[in-house]
């Protein structure tokens, strides 16, 4: 199972590699694979990783040096060629700037004024270029350096190589953490089965309500989006976790109240370790919000996953509990301990720590589940052959006009009796959009398709002409590993995946039952209750309350655009 997982993460990384910026296929992609019904994680693997070997081996490492150009710029550009902007060289101009600088220094020592050398540009003009600005201030001018400057009193060549050696030590301690434990992250959209598991059990919440979705909503002083800004009009209790709708969140969040949703919070284990039997784990306590100044807005946005983080471990942990009938088990890798002679000295047996939910609650919870997979967000994850249940995930990450993301996938199978939780979580996917939680999802399909078999879980749906057809092929890949293409076509009618920004296509069924207020089913047409101008020039729809530009078939930004506004 973990050489299963190994193979399709890298895949996945060297299938989307310089796609979209130079290196893998993400900043960090992790999967973790558990027994809901003890705890045992079966496989626990991210990527990229480093050769045991040669741990310090920085090749295929991305080494970032920062230094102030308002510092050192006067210097690079005399170096250069007297126009260059620091601000625009990569890091090899640099380094090349940095030979040539400790050249000068060396061939000017003892020749030239201290601190000064000598430069031409690209008119013949010399000038004066101070060589010791490393961040030390004139003692004659200032009266003392600035001793919080660790490059005080160094030359740009000292400098730079200090910071490279940080840098590359910063990296490498990154390389060798285990992502799935060590690393956090806010959960996005996974968060939302929990959020709904904490209203059912508090009877806050009936399972037969409905909710509006016009796109927006306006939480204080903020304008928060749904990832679909035209709106999904009227969704009923499952549609709206099926569609995964920001806005019906939010309403739900204000609903259960902050009490309640932190009370769940601390059940289900967030901001708290899981003591997992390994080294290195996060701690998140500082990390999740305190209910004494939690706002309406860290409310809104935490209900769908936003503002506060967690770890893989944690996530997962939580889940199976949400979907085993209630029973959170400590998570463990090790199962027994052999001696030399390979007798049985111990075996950990499961623990079980808690219950967080009723089995009623894990059971509706289960259910809106495989209607995610079955009707939402969530199709691309089914393997052929297998009922499953799960939750996409897409979180925007800090600072939010970079425009990057966290995107996941957590799936239960089989969908009746789970044996298995796979958690995948992909950062900052190498593409065009990174919003876009199907990379996710395929990958977790792409597991599951070889992983069931291999622990001997039966199919629980017979396979289609074409299901069949993909399989034959898959099996062919099996050897070396691939990914499924996120733009795959199934005959049916056309759809919303409003999560994803995509077209995705059902049956004669649809996604959904729109309702409204009253119950009442709705036409397609009749959802958003409001009209959509289109754009002439470009055919896109129009945003009537910011006037960007969107999908009119999804209502996802054209252009990359913060939802928390």
């Amino acid at each position: 199972i973990q050489s299963i997982v190994e193979k399709n993460i890298l895949a996945f990384n060297e299938e989307h590699r310089n796609e979209a910026r130079e290196g893998a296929g993400s900043s960090n992609t992790g999967v973790i694979i558990m027994n809901p019904n003890n705890g045992e994680i079966l496989a626990m693997a991210s990527y990229p990783v480093f050769n045991l070997n040669d741990p310090r081996n920085t090749d295929n490492l991305e080494v970032k040096v920062e230094l102030d150009p308002e510092k050192f710029g006067g210097l690079m550009n005399g170096i250069l060629d007297g126009n260059t902007d620091l601000e625009n060289m990569d890091d090899a101009e640099i380094a090349e700037a940095v030979r040539k600088m400790a050249e000068v220094e060396e061939a000017g020592e003892g020749q030239e004024p201290p601190g000064e050398s000598t430069s031409e540009d690209q008119n013949g003009n010399s000038s004066n270029i101070d060589i010791n600005i490393g961040g030390g201030t004139d003692e004659s001018e200032e009266g003392a350096s600035d001793s919080d400057d660790p490059y005080a009193g160094m030359s740009y060549a000292e400098a730079y190589e200090k910071a490279y050696e940080d840098a590359k030590m910063e990296a490498l301690n990154s390389l060798w953490k285990n992502f799935c434990i060590n690393s956090t992250y806010e959960p996005g959209s996974t968060m939302k089965p929990f959020t709904m598991a904490a209203g059912l059990e508090e009877g806050i919440l009936k399972g037969d309500e409905s909710y509006v979705c016009n796109g927006v909503l306006q939480v204080g002083d903020h304008e928060i989006h749904c990832s679909n800004r035209l709106g999904h009009g009227t969704l009923t209790f499952a549609g709206a976790i099926e569609q995964s709708c920001n806005v019906a969140f939010m309403k739900i969040g204000e609903k259960i109240g902050k009490t309640v949703f932190m009370k769940y919070n601390q059940i289900f284990n967030f901001g708290l370790k899981t003591n997992v039997d390994l080294t290195g784990e996060a701690l998140t306590n500082s990390l999740v919000f305190d209910i004494n100044t939690m706002t309406p807005t860290d409310l809104a946005i935490s209900s769908f996953g936003q503002g506060f983080n967690v770890t893989m471990i944690q996530m997962i942990a939580g889940y199976c509990s949400l979907i085993n009938g209630g029973y959170y088990y400590k998570p463990h890798v090790v199962t027994k301990v052999l001696d030399s002679a390979g007798a049985t000295v111990e075996t950990v047996e499961p623990r079980i720590l808690k219950q967080t939910i009723s089995e009623e609650t894990s059971a509706k919870i289960r259910e809106l589940c495989i209607g995610v997979v079955e009707n939402g967000t969530g199709k691309s994850a089914r393997p052929a052959g297998y009922r499953i249940g799960g939750k996409t995930g897409t979180a925007e990450k800090y600072p939010r006009d970079k425009h990057n993301y966290v995107v996941s996938f957590m799936a239960f199978a089989p969908a009746d009796d789970p044996q298995l939780v796979c958690y995948v979580v992909v950062d900052e996917p190498n593409t065009g959009n990174q919003a876009v939680s199907k990379y996710a999802a395929v990958l977790c399909k792409d597991i599951l398709t070889e992983v069931l078999p291999y622990m001997g879980i039966f199919r629980t749906e017979e396979l289609t002409e074409k299901e069949a057809e993909e399989l034959a092929e898959k099996q062919q890949e099996f050897s070396k590993g691939s990914t499924a293409d996120t733009n795959e076509e199934v005959e049916g009618e056309i759809i919303v995946d409003s999560e994803d920004g995509e077209r995705e296509r059902t049956d004669a069924n649809g996604a959904i039952t729109f309702v409204d207020e009253n119950g009442n089913e709705l036409d397609e047409e009749d959802t958003t209750g409001r009209k959509v101008q289109i754009d002439p020039a470009t055919g896109y729809a129009i945003d009537p309350t910011t006037g960007i530009f969107l999908d009119p078939a999804t209502g996802a930004p054209i252009e990359p655009v913060s939802d928390l506004e």
